[in-house]
């Protein structure tokens, strides 16, 4: 597996970081994880193109996550691309949404034959070509999930927005990497995010190998913040930068 990190940044506009979006490449396929506002953007400043995505996962419905969908769409139907069947995964309720775009932007983002569908996803365990996918409830919004994926004997947990919660725990567990929100400072935690003294309890109960922090909203995005995690742990823990790459 590797891991493109196009956004690591938060709903806070910045000079160094996007919004969340991430691309995880596993076997033939490859998966864009959340897509934030300027993620088609960093895909290419990425060197990748957009018409390599085969699956979206969206973790919620918050419009850092989800802002740049309708012109992902709209992009892929030009025809500079190579359009294929793109797979669109989240909670179900996410139909809405694609509803409510169809709706607003019709043939801009539609053809007679569709070209991206949306499978509506549940809390469980599901197996597909080159991966396996388990799914977790996140607590941040009602529709928010914690993915975590395993192909090879390696694991990559996303948590997407989270509280520290018992699905955090239970995904995160001996994973190879943990790539998880680290939005806001111990001194002003925010309900329904991580902080750094949140993230060590997951790394006392989850030992994951590899901790890539993201999501980083400016008052939490300090050189010393990897070193407040680390803290009296051998778990390798990183400040995630925009266009990095990691091999799992």
């Amino acid at each position: 597996m590797k891991l493109t990190i196009l956004g690591s940044g938060s709903a806070l506009p910045v000079t160094n970081r996007n919004p969340s979006g991430y691309l995880l490449d596993i076997g033939e396929e490859t998966i864009l994880l959340d897509s934030g506002a300027g993620t088609s953007r960093q895909i290419v400043r990425a060197g990748r193109s957009i018409d390599e995505i085969d699956k979206i996962f969206f973790s919620h419905f918050h419009i850092d996550h989800i802002g740049d969908l309708p012109s992902l769409l709209f992009a892929l139907k030009n025809e500079n691309f190579e359009v294929k069947n793109l797979d669109i995964y989240a909670h179900p309720d996410f139909a809405h949404f694609l509803e409510t775009y169809q709706e607003l932007y019709g043939d801009w983002i539609m053809d007679e034959n569709p070209f991206y569908q949306f499978n509506p996803l549940e809390k469980g365990t599901y197996n597909f070509h080159n991966f396996d996918l388990r799914i977790y409830p996140a607590r941040h919004r009602p529709e928010s999930y914690i993915y975590c994926f395993e192909a090879e004997d390696k694991t990559l947990v996303y948590t997407g927005d989270t509280e520290y919660c018992v699905g955090l725990i239970k995904a995160a567990e001996n994973a190879d990497l943990l790539l998880t929100e680290c939005s806001f400072p111990d001194s002003h935690p925010v309900e329904a995010h991580l902080s750094p003294k949140k993230i060590q309890r997951v790394i006392k109960h989850s030992t994951p190998e590899k901790i890539v922090l993201t999501h980083l909203y400016p008052e939490n995005d300090r050189e010393d913040l990897v070193d407040e995690i680390k803290l009296g742990t051998e778990t390798e823990v990183t400040r995630a930068e925009d266009l990095q790459t990691f091999v799992i």
